[in-house]
C-alpha cells in the first residue's frame, strides 16, 4: 500500500521501484508543483551492506546531488526523514524514459541522437568531476531522455567525492 503523504509532500502514485526503494510522483502543496520523491528501504533480501551503510549512502547522495547544478543532472530540492523513512525530492522529468528503453533491438536510437546524448552526458560528468564528484554508476537506467531529446543523469547513490 502506498503512503498518502511523506513529509509535506502528497503522494500521487509510484513511478518506479529500485533496489533500495520506491520513487513516487508527489505534489508539494506549498508551491503546487509535482516532483519525484525517492524513498529508501534499508533492509531487504538483496541488501549487500548494513543499515548504517545504507543510511550513509542515502545522506551522501542527497548532499552530492544538492551541490551539483547542471542542466543535464536532475536537481535535488529537498531531503528529509519521517518516521524512520528517508526521502529525497527531485525534479520530476515528465514523460522521460531511461535509456534502457532504447537498448533493445527494434528500439535503438539514430546514431546522431546517440552522439548528442553522449556529448550531453560527457558535459554533465565533466561538470561533476570538476567539483570532485565521480558518479560510478553510469548505465542506461541512470540516464533519462526527456520528451524533447534532452538528457538528465540521476542516482548519485554510490558516487565518490574528493575532499
Amino acid at each position: 500500500m502506498n503512503p498518502s503523504r511523506i513529509g509535506r509532500y502528497e503522494i500521487l502514485r509510484p513511478l518506479g521501484k529500485g533496489a533500495m526503494g520506491v520513487v513516487y510522483l508527489a505534489r508539494d502543496p506549498q508551491i503546487d508543483r509535482t516532483l519525484a520523491l525517492k524513498t529508501v528501504r534499508f533492509d531487504g533480501p538483496s541488501q549487500s551492506f548494513s543499515v548504517s551503510e545504507a543510511k550513509a549512502r542515502f545522506r551522501k547522495e542527497a548532499k552530492i546531488s544538492g551541490r551539483l547544478q547542471h542542466p543535464n543532472i536532475v536537481p535535488i530540492f529537498d531531503a528529509g526523514e519521517e518516521d524512520g523513512r528517508r526521502y529525497v525530492v527531485t525534479e520530476h522529468v515528465h514523460g522521460a524514459r531511461t535509456l534502457s528503453a532504447y537498448c533493445r533491438s527494434g528500439s535503438l536510437l539514430p546514431i546522431d541522437q546517440v552522439v548528442s546524448i553522449l556529448y550531453k552526458c560527457a558535459k554533465a560528468l565533466h561538470y561533476a568531476h570538476s567539483r570532485g564528484v565521480v558518479h560510478r554508476d553510469i548505465k542506461p537506467s541512470n540516464i533519462l531522455l526527456t520528451q524533447d531529446g534532452d538528457v538528465r543523469i540521476v542516482d548519485f547513490g554510490i558516487a565518490l567525492v574528493a575532499d
